[in-house]
Protein backbone atom coordinates (compact mmCIF):
# COMPACT_ATOMS: atom_id res chain seq x y z
CA UNK A 1 0.00 0.00 0.00
CA UNK A 2 2.56 2.57 0.99
CA UNK A 3 5.02 1.83 -2.22
CA UNK A 4 1.44 2.41 -4.12
CA UNK A 5 0.96 5.67 -2.81
CA UNK A 6 4.14 6.67 -2.71
CA UNK A 7 5.34 5.79 -6.32
CA UNK A 8 2.07 7.23 -7.64
CA UNK A 9 3.06 10.49 -5.71
CA UNK A 10 6.89 10.79 -7.04
CA UNK A 11 5.13 10.61 -10.39
CA UNK A 12 2.93 13.36 -10.16
CA UNK A 13 5.69 15.57 -8.36
CA UNK A 14 8.27 14.69 -10.73
CA UNK A 15 5.22 15.66 -13.90
CA UNK A 16 4.39 18.66 -11.53
CA UNK A 17 7.59 20.33 -11.80
CA UNK A 18 8.98 19.17 -15.50
CA UNK A 19 5.70 21.04 -16.04
CA UNK A 20 5.58 24.96 -17.55
CA UNK A 21 4.59 27.07 -14.68
CA UNK A 22 1.07 27.01 -16.02
CA UNK A 23 -1.92 25.89 -14.82
CA UNK A 24 -2.50 24.57 -17.88
CA UNK A 25 0.45 22.81 -18.31
CA UNK A 26 0.65 21.65 -15.07
CA UNK A 27 -2.91 20.14 -14.70
CA UNK A 28 -1.89 18.53 -18.65
CA UNK A 29 1.10 16.77 -16.42
CA UNK A 30 -0.62 16.06 -13.16
CA UNK A 31 -3.60 13.79 -15.30
CA UNK A 32 -0.97 12.10 -17.59
CA UNK A 33 0.94 11.11 -14.88
CA UNK A 34 -1.76 9.83 -12.91
CA UNK A 35 -2.98 8.45 -15.65
CA UNK A 36 0.49 6.63 -16.91
CA UNK A 37 0.34 4.89 -13.25
CA UNK A 38 -2.93 3.55 -13.71
CA UNK A 39 -2.71 1.86 -16.74
CA UNK A 40 1.48 0.88 -16.31
CA UNK A 41 0.47 -0.57 -13.07
CA UNK A 42 -3.22 -1.87 -13.34
CA UNK A 43 -3.37 -4.42 -10.11
CA UNK A 44 -0.99 -2.43 -7.78
CA UNK A 45 -3.70 0.89 -8.38
CA UNK A 46 -6.45 -1.31 -8.01
CA UNK A 47 -5.08 -2.84 -4.55
CA UNK A 48 -4.18 0.53 -3.20
CA UNK A 49 -7.44 2.13 -4.02
CA UNK A 50 -9.80 -0.42 -3.94
CA UNK A 51 -7.77 -1.65 0.06
CA UNK A 52 -7.39 1.82 1.29
CA UNK A 53 -10.33 1.80 2.93
CA UNK A 54 -10.13 -1.22 4.81
CA UNK A 55 -6.87 0.25 6.65
CA UNK A 56 -7.19 2.13 10.14
CA UNK A 57 -6.75 5.43 10.70
CA UNK A 58 -3.14 4.42 12.08
CA UNK A 59 -2.53 2.90 8.97
CA UNK A 60 -4.12 4.70 6.31
CA UNK A 61 -2.45 7.95 7.45
CA UNK A 62 0.65 8.19 5.56
CA UNK A 63 -1.04 7.14 2.44
CA UNK A 64 -3.61 9.68 3.40
CA UNK A 65 -0.96 12.74 3.47
CA UNK A 66 0.36 11.83 0.01
CA UNK A 67 -3.34 11.99 -1.13
CA UNK A 68 -3.80 14.82 0.52
CA UNK A 69 -0.85 16.16 -0.82
CA UNK A 70 -1.68 15.43 -4.63
CA UNK A 71 -5.27 16.70 -4.23
CA UNK A 72 -3.48 20.15 -3.07
CA UNK A 73 -1.31 20.08 -6.45
CA UNK A 74 -4.57 19.43 -8.48
CA UNK A 75 -6.67 21.85 -6.99
CA UNK A 76 -4.27 24.33 -6.53
CA UNK A 77 -3.48 24.36 -10.07
CA UNK A 78 -7.20 24.26 -10.53
CA UNK A 79 -7.76 27.53 -8.69
CA UNK A 80 -4.90 29.87 -10.09
CA UNK A 81 -6.20 28.79 -13.54
CA UNK A 82 -9.55 29.82 -12.50
CA UNK A 83 -7.98 33.29 -10.74
CA UNK A 84 -6.19 33.66 -14.48
CA UNK A 85 -9.67 32.91 -16.30
CA UNK A 86 -8.12 30.31 -18.01
CA UNK A 87 -10.56 27.59 -16.11
CA UNK A 88 -14.16 28.00 -15.99
CA UNK A 89 -15.20 24.70 -13.65
CA UNK A 90 -19.10 24.46 -12.27
CA UNK A 91 -17.20 23.82 -9.17
CA UNK A 92 -13.14 22.88 -8.71
CA UNK A 93 -13.75 20.89 -5.97
CA UNK A 94 -16.13 18.29 -7.53
CA UNK A 95 -14.11 18.75 -10.86
CA UNK A 96 -10.99 17.62 -9.18
CA UNK A 97 -12.76 14.68 -7.84
CA UNK A 98 -13.87 13.63 -11.32
CA UNK A 99 -10.55 14.16 -13.22
CA UNK A 100 -8.82 11.76 -10.29
CA UNK A 101 -12.26 9.28 -10.86
CA UNK A 102 -11.15 9.21 -14.01
CA UNK A 103 -7.42 8.03 -13.86
CA UNK A 104 -8.52 5.44 -11.30
CA UNK A 105 -11.28 3.37 -12.46
CA UNK A 106 -8.66 2.92 -15.77
CA UNK A 107 -7.57 -0.36 -13.98
CA UNK A 108 -11.29 -1.54 -14.18
CA UNK A 109 -11.45 -1.40 -18.02
CA UNK A 110 -8.33 -0.66 -19.93
CA UNK A 111 -6.34 -3.84 -20.98
CA UNK A 112 -2.39 -3.18 -21.32
CA UNK A 113 -1.43 -4.11 -24.63
CA UNK A 114 -4.81 -3.80 -26.30
CA UNK A 115 -5.90 -1.08 -28.88
CA UNK A 116 -5.28 1.99 -26.96
CA UNK A 117 -1.75 2.74 -26.15
CA UNK A 118 -1.13 4.14 -22.85
CA UNK A 119 -0.06 7.22 -24.45
CA UNK A 120 -3.05 7.61 -26.21
CA UNK A 121 -4.84 7.17 -23.02
CA UNK A 122 -2.84 9.40 -20.94
CA UNK A 123 -3.25 12.66 -23.45
CA UNK A 124 -7.23 11.84 -24.04
CA UNK A 125 -7.19 12.16 -20.21
CA UNK A 126 -4.98 15.33 -20.02
CA UNK A 127 -7.49 16.48 -22.82
CA UNK A 128 -10.69 15.40 -21.43
CA UNK A 129 -9.52 17.13 -17.81
CA UNK A 130 -8.72 20.27 -19.36
CA UNK A 131 -12.09 20.34 -21.14
CA UNK A 132 -13.91 19.51 -17.72
CA UNK A 133 -12.43 22.78 -16.18
CA UNK A 134 -13.82 24.73 -18.97
CA UNK A 135 -10.69 25.03 -21.33
CA UNK A 136 -9.36 24.19 -24.52
CA UNK A 137 -6.03 22.04 -25.39
CA UNK A 138 -4.12 25.31 -26.49
CA UNK A 139 -5.13 26.63 -23.37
Amino acid sequence: MRIGHEAHFEALETAFRGAKPTPADQVRALVHAHTRVHAEHPQLALVVNEEFYALSLELAAPAQALRDKANAMLLDAIQRGMAQGQFSPLHPQITAAAIVGMGSRIPHWFEPGGPIAVETLAKTHAELALRMLGSVSGA
